[in-house]
C-alpha cells in the first residue's frame, strides 16, 4: 500500500526505517510484529536523532524535525522538514522522507 511518508505512523513506520538499513521485507515485518519500535522507543530510535544531527521545535501541538542530508562529496545537501506528534515520530518520517522519498510501499497488514 503507498503511503505518504508525511502520513507514517506506528507499525508502518518502524517497517520503512528498518527497511532503510537493510532489512528484508521479511524480517522488517517480523521486528515491528515483535515490538522493535524506532517511533516510539527512545533507546531504539534516540540513537538515530544524534546520528542524523536532528533539530526540533514545537509548533502547537505538533513537533517539527529538520535534518540535513550530505552528498557523498559533503558538497551539497538537501534539508529535510517532517512534523509528527513527538519527537520521535518526526525524526523517523524525516529519515524515511530523506532516503526512501514522499511516499512509501508499505506491506498492506501493517498499514492502520
Amino acid at each position: 500500500m503507498i503511503i505518504k511518508t508525511a502520513k507514517l505512523e506506528g507499525t508502518a513506520l518502524d517497517w520503512a526505517v528498518a527497511r532503510i538499513y537493510g532489512a528484508p521485507d521479511e524480517l522488517a515485518t517480523k521486528q515491528v510484529m515483535d515490538g522493535y519500535s524506532l517511533s516510539a522507543n527512545w533507546s531504539v530510535g534516540g540513537p538515530l536523532i544524534e546520528q542524523y544531527k536532528a533539530e526540533f521545535r514545537v509548533r502547537g501541538d505538533f513537533y517539527e524535525c529538520r535534518i540535513e542530508m550530505w552528498d557523498d562529496e559533503g558538497i551539497g545537501y538537501d534539508e529535510i522538514k517532517t512534523t509528527g506528534a513527538d519527537h520521535l515520530t518526526a525524526a523517523m518520517r524525516a529519515i524515511v522522507a530523506a532516503k526512501l522519498g514522499d511516499t512509501v510501499d508499505v506491506p498492506e497488514d501493517l498499514c492502520q
